[in-house]
């Protein structure tokens, strides 16, 4: 069996040769029609494009993506071709909250932002903004949750309150993109973030995007920039090649690294490995457990809203596991050196929030 996989996936190098498959590895952006034709499966990240240009007379039958996305997958395609396809959905959502809190606690290091008694609207509240909302409520913020598609699915059986996309831009004071990016259905995302988003939210709120590039329209954030206070930007428009002007509206600006998180790329590796051991019905893949063999145990950090001094406290040790601005002035200084900066960041340890009763943190 012939397997061709992402060389830049990690853990994964001499695992599935050990059940006899014939893994080649490349690097992401290489994968072609040609190369691929006898392979029967690919394992891949976001950087390969699974089109039908790339797929079409291929004996490919199981396509696993380690990575929570599957807008560089035709998914219409691979369906119709009798492909298989799995997404690691959720691998690296605590790495995503991390990165959110953290970059939120740079804020209040460097300008003073106080964001613990705000309002952050949560768009999208699947996987990854679950995870942002229920620590927002944690930390003792009022959390807003936008996710029409969730909404229309829960109808009348869940007590969970979902608001509108015009209430959570009138009242949030922090607005966090995490969306899938589709372009068609009843409610796509691509440019979701236009003239009439920015037109519509509160004046001097923070954006915070690390859910997909093409989820913002470049040019309508730049026109309206003066409405928000500070932009927090992970992904971008036509990566690696990034616009300069969007780099310097922001505030904050990292290489797609939000949920480059140690635990979360364990965690994609695994969920890879067990799926295409189902497929393929290799149960020692099926089984495998990565953190059988390494060191993962995530950092945790206290939280006590009552404390006066509490957010100073918990910005301070976010920044401390993940020193986020380090990467911010890195991407400043080269933005040529985007992709590298990316596949060559060094995977930061997942914090976990635990809300203290009764003493100080």
């Amino acid at each position: 069996m012939k397997v061709i996989i992402d060389r830049d996936i990690p853990y994964i190098n001499g695992i599935l040769e050990k059940f006899s498959c014939d893994a080649e590895y490349l690097k992401g952006t290489d994968f072609t029609a040609s190369g691929i034709r006898d392979a029967d499966a690919l394992i891949i990240r976001t950087r390969t494009k699974c089109t039908e240009a790339l797929l079409k007379g291929s004996k490919v039958k199981f396509i696993a993506s380690a990575t929570i996305g599957e807008d560089h997958i035709d998914m219409d395609f691979c369906k119709k071709a009798g492909i298989t396809v799995y997404i690691a959905k959720g691998c690296n959502s605590y790495g995503v909250m991390q990165y959110v809190f953290t970059a939120l606690s740079a804020l209040y290091i460097k300008d003073g932002y106080g964001y613990a008694n705000k309002t952050l609207g949560v768009i999208g509240a699947g996987n990854v903004g679950s995870k942002v909302a229920a620590a927002g409520e944690m930390i003792g913020m009022k959390v807003l949750r936008c996710d029409p598609p969730l909404a229309d699915a829960a109808g009348k059986s869940d007590c969970r309150e979902y608001f509108s996309l015009d209430e959570t831009l009138r009242e949030a004071d922090i607005v966090s993109l995490h969306v899938p990016l589709t372009h068609d259905g009843k409610y796509p995302t691509f440019r979701l973030a236009g003239n009439g988003f920015f037109r519509k939210i509160k004046e001097g709120a923070v954006l915070i995007n690390s859910s997909r590039g093409e989820v913002i329209d470049d040019t309508a954030l730049l026109e309206e920039r003066s409405r928000l206070s500070h932009v927090i930007l992970d992904v971008w428009n036509n990566e690696p090649f990034i616009s300069r002007d969007v780099l310097d509206a922001s505030d904050i600006a990292t290489p797609h690294i939000a949920g480059y998180s140690k635990q979360g790329k364990i965690n994609g590796t695994n969920m890879v490995i067990n799926a295409f051991g189902k497929f393929f019905n290799i149960q020692g893949l099926a089984s495998a457990n990565l953190y059988d063999h390494m060191e993962a145990e995530p950092e945790t950090i206290s939280i006590m809203p009552g404390d006066p001094s509490f957010i100073g406290k918990f910005s301070k040790e976010n920044l401390s596991v993940f020193p986020i601005m380090e990467l911010d002035r890195a991407l400043r200084e080269n933005m040529g050196r985007f992709e590298e900066l990316r596949s060559g960041y060094r995977y930061r340890n997942e914090t976990r929030y635990a809300l203290q009763q009764g003493r100080k943190s």
